[in-house]
């Protein structure tokens, strides 16, 4: 059920998709993308509306980026990392889903391919603070030198209290402070 969706929104959603797949049956494709357009007018993150189209047009990097966001927040870590993969397949210097892909890559334990794609995006945009949390992330937990050093490019680039706070707070956590 959509979050905050009434019983009819859910109805008239699930007709739709029904619909929707009927017409892909049929081969009726410009009926069910028009089908799929109106759910996600009214449900700009359905995943399943998402994904139907994105399997129609896998070169369109945007609506393969937005199933990644919808896949993620949904907890689907692994289609939401394909996702954006696919996104960067069509655009490279996309740093934004580079972050993102890393973070779904993190989030299913691919350490080494999320460091990439961390890496990635801080080659595209050197000043991302989400890439090099990621990359500190990305790293080993004995690795305390390094993440040491990522954090100390976080606070030149960001010296705000936010990013001192999470600093304390990671050393509190690694049991360095009391």
């Amino acid at each position: 059920m959509h979050r905050g969706s009434s019983g009819a929104d859910v109805k008239s959603r699930e007709a739709l998709l029904a619909e929707a797949r009927q017409c892909l049956g049929f081969g009726e494709h410009q009926r069910a993308i028009a089908l799929l357009n109106q759910v996600l007018a009214r449900w700009p993150e359905d995943a399943q509306a998402l994904a139907w189209l994105h399997r129609m047009n896998p070169q369109d990097a945007d609506l393969a980026f937005r199933t990644g966001v919808a896949a993620g927040r949904a907890g689907r870590f692994d289609i939401a990392a394909k996702a954006f993969a696919q996104a960067l397949a069509t655009r490279p210097q996309w740093a934004q889903a580079q972050v993102r892909h890393g973070d779904c890559l993190l989030r299913i334990g691919a350490l080494e391919a999320a460091h990439e794609a961390y890496s990635a995006a801080l080659r595209i945009d050197p000043s991302r603070l989400d890439a090099l949390y990621g990359l500190r992330d990305s790293l080993p937990f004995d690795a305390q030198a390094q993440r040491a050093q990522f954090m100390q490019r976080i606070c030149e680039l960001s010296p705000t209290a936010e990013h001192f706070t999470r600093l304390a707070s990671d050393h509190y956590n690694a049991g360095e402070l009391e």
